[in-house]
């Protein structure tokens, strides 16, 4: 009875993670109490010795349920927690070093805190290799995790000096765009990979993002949005135009 949940031997110590590389991500152990982790989980118990005892205990258990053998399990071997694998996204998490320079461990960088849509004033070829075209909008996630970091500067701040910023979304702002003519009105429901999600201000529960425009940089500015206000009366403050880098605004009032 060797094959309950999967590896025999741990076959997670002997991979390079070049697959993981390959899709951005990088596998970690965290600790989590044992009478917490679910049945399909215990094939990602770092310790061969332990996951195979609990394997063999759990798959003996006969009539019992799951949660009332694991609790049993750990009661009887004095285990609250166990060390786990887990696989996470690179850009979700914060490498912390230590004096020499080396990692020793990794943090969640958690909510997202705001989005930063901002215009570089010059044509900008970044650090990354990445090309930003003069009078155009890009966005960048700031994360909870950054923004309270001591002398914080997003990114974009670094690679583009001279950029402007033209709006910061918090969740729960709302946002005007122009759509065939006439006015929306939108909530930011979430943000998420650079996209600022905006759902119809009158709508409070929705089910997934069906009512959702996940809307990119570039699309917001291609329908003038910009971010408004509602006074305790209920006055909208809408400045009816995005804002745009000077350079830009006087070709605009050229043109017209």
């Amino acid at each position: 009875m060797t094959d309950y949940y999967g590896k025999a031997s741990n076959q997670l110590d002997r991979t390079d993670g070049t697959e993981l590389k390959k899709k951005g991500k990088i596998r970690l152990h965290i600790r989590v109490p044992l009478t917490s982790l679910k049945e399909k989980d215990i094939s990602d118990i770092a310790d061969d010795v332990l996951r195979h005892k609990i394997a063999m205990a759990m798959g003996s258990r006969g009539d019992k349920k799951y949660e009332q053998a694991i609790a049993e399990f750990a009661a009887e071997n004095n285990i609250r927690r166990v060390r786990i694998f887990v696989e996470k996204s690179e850009s979700a998490m914060k490498t912390i070093y230590d004096k020499q320079g080396k990692p020793y461990r990794y943090v969640a960088t958690g909510s997202n805190h705001h989005l930063d849509i901002f215009c570089p004033i010059k044509d900008r070829v970044a650090s990354d290799g990445t090309k930003y075209k003069a009078g155009k909008w890009y966005a960048e996630t700031i994360s909870t995790f950054d923004f309270n970091q001591k002398d914080f500067s997003p990114n974009w701040r670094k690679e583009h000096p001279t950029a402007k910023l033209i709006m910061r979304l918090h969740i729960n702002d709302i946002v005007a765009y122009d759509e065939n003519g006439k006015r929306e009105i939108r909530r930011l429901k979430k943000i998420t990979s650079n996209l600022a999600y905006l759902v119809p201000h009158l709508v409070a529960v929705e089910q997934a993002d069906k009512l959702s425009w996940a809307a990119s940089a570039n699309k917001l500015q291609e329908k003038n949005a910009r971010k408004i206000s509602v006074t305790p009366a209920g006055r909208v403050l809408d400045p009816k135009k995005s804002s745009m880098p000077k350079p830009f605004r006087e070709k605009e009032n050229l043109a017209i």
